[in-house]
């Protein structure tokens, strides 16, 4: 199969990126956050491999102008968040509901994530993925967890695909809306694994389901991984 011109620019963009991405620190990395105010409203933002997400501005302002804080990282610092998060709620400067985005790449780590922080006890009250492409078990402690991705004929390229997800314990709601077969979704058919999380549409619904419930009373249940 002949890779598609898209992949092969971002393999381009991977390669001179990787060196430098996991070199940069996150901007809200915390150095004595002890002694700062907690905050309510914090979302865990995962990019793709090389900080892949063209129009993340876009959905970091559309996060703050729904009142919440975004805090970004690569999908090679995701350890970081994991730190960051658990420093943060033991010291009580982080407080609410754990709220956790994540897209192709990132949507695994932010997956990852999710299943790092539930030896500490911690609930993931929303995991909302774009385009996760390794078919995952998400782990029990997820409350809610929307996965938004399509198949494609280019499938076969394991890292630009979509997958859907699976759970690990049948409390945890989750939705996986393939927009391939969604006749509410066809408009967004023309996007591909690298436009997908740039979507309007998609951005907009993963920013109101950080808070509403609206979705989870339509879902189709999937299987349980575990009985």
């Amino acid at each position: 199969m002949k890779m598609p011109v898209a992949a092969r620019m971002f393999l381009l963009l991977l390669v001179a990126g990787i060196q430098t991405s996991c070199l940069t620190s996150s901007a809200d990395a915390d150095d004595g956050q002890c002694a700062s105010q907690p905050v309510c409203n914090r979302v865990y933002v995962i990019r793709g491999a090389a900080g892949w997400w063209p129009m993340l501005h876009k959905m970091e302002e559309r996060l703050r102008r729904a009142g919440y804080e975004p805090d970004v990282y690569h999908f090679c610092q995701v350890n970081d968040a994991v730190d960051n998060l658990i420093e943060r709620r033991r010291c009580g400067t982080e407080v609410g509901p754990v709220r956790i985005i994540g897209y192709s790449l990132g949507a695994h780590g932010a997956y990852n994530m999710a299943m790092q922080v539930k030896p500490y006890g911690i609930c993931v009250d929303r995991l909302l993925l774009i385009e996760c492409f390794s078919y995952p078990t998400i782990t029990s402690n997820v409350r809610c967890c929307l996965n938004i991705y399509e198949t494609r004929r280019t499938d076969g390229w394991n890292i630009f695909r979509g997958t859907p997800v699976l759970r690990e314990s049948c409390d945890t709601q989750l939705v996986n809306l393939n927009v391939a077969t969604n006749p509410r979704w066809k408009n967004v058919r023309s996007c591909n694994h690298f436009t997908m999380a740039d979507n309007a549409r998609v951005q907009n619904t993963v920013v109101h389901l950080l808070s509403c419930d609206c979705v989870w009373r339509h879902r189709s249940e999937p299987g349980c991984d575990h009985p």
